[in-house]
């Protein structure tokens, strides 16, 4: 009885082990991601969004590149730019890593919430749920 437990529980931390590897080791194609935009920060030394001169620089940027600013968090010097049809993520991304205005450039990535109930015995009325002395 005791090597099939043994059997049991060395298959069972195989299996598992190998679950958390392969999640991760998810291939960039199974990533989920915005398909025609990336996020870029720039370099504060070359383009700065806190300034209105970033701004147009951000702008002759985006159109040497057929990239198009939809949006600006001028605090983190990043960029969202929508890249056209013709471009996949990928060869954007791949194209601007090596440009000296850009510190990092990344797909901009789809993150989803996940959520679970903790194991509190007040969580409930915390959240207006119910009354205290209801249950």
């Amino acid at each position: 009885m005791k090597k099939i437990s043994y059997i049991i529980t060395v298959t069972l931390i195989v299996f598992f082990s190998a679950t958390v590897i392969a999640q991760g080791n998810i291939s960039e194609t199974q990533q989920r991601y915005v398909a025609d935009e990336v996020i870029v920060k720039f370099k504060s030394s070359t383009i700065n969004l806190q300034k209105s001169s970033g701004i147009v620089s951000l702008q002759n940027f985006a159109s040497s590149q057929n990239l198009i600013s939809e949006d600006i968090i001028s605090a983190q010097n990043i960029s969202v730019m929508k890249i056209d049809d013709s471009q996949n993520v990928v060869d954007v991304i791949q194209g601007l890593q090596n440009n000296s205005s850009i510190e990092y450039v990344q797909p901009n990535f789809i993150y989803t919430i996940q959520t679970t109930n903790p194991n509190d015995t007040h969580f409930d009325v915390q959240r207006g749920l119910k009354n205290i002395g209801q249950n």
